[in-house]
This record gives structure tokens, sequence and C-alpha cells, in this order.
């Protein structure tokens, strides 16, 4: 697996998630910036915002769950 399947995988269930939470979920992969530019490179929504000093990931899964799996 590689690490925007790693992040997915993590996200899947549509909550958002710091980067540290993702690093516990998904084991330890570096550039969540980059991660999440792959998978909207693929069709999927990766909202990043930021929290204070935190900056939180989500999949937007009615999007997801429209298109049935990655855009063509």
């Amino acid at each position: 697996m590689n690490r925007a399947d790693l992040m997915l995988a993590a996200l899947q269930d549509g909550e958002p998630k710091s980067r540290r939470e993702l690093f516990e979920r998904a084991g330890c992969f570096y550039l969540t910036n980059n991660a999440a530019s792959e998978l909207r490179a693929r069709g999927y929504v990766i909202e990043q915002r930021r929290d204070g000093d935190v900056y939180l990931y989500q999949l937007h899964l009615y999007i997801y769950q429209l298109t049935g799996s990655e855009a063509a």
C-alpha cells in the first residue's frame, strides 16, 4: 500500500483526522499533504482545514458514495 492508500483507509469513516491520528491509524507515513493531493487526483474529495495549530483531513463520503469508487 502506498501512502495515499493508507490515508484513504484511515479516512474511510468520514470523520476528520489530525496528522497524529492518521499516523496512529495508518502507520507512520509523512507528507500528508502529498497523500491528500494524490487522492484528490484520483477523484476523492479530501478537505484540509486548520483548528488552531492542528491540521485536520476529512474524506467527504457523500461524494465518494455517489461515484461508487475512484472517479474516472
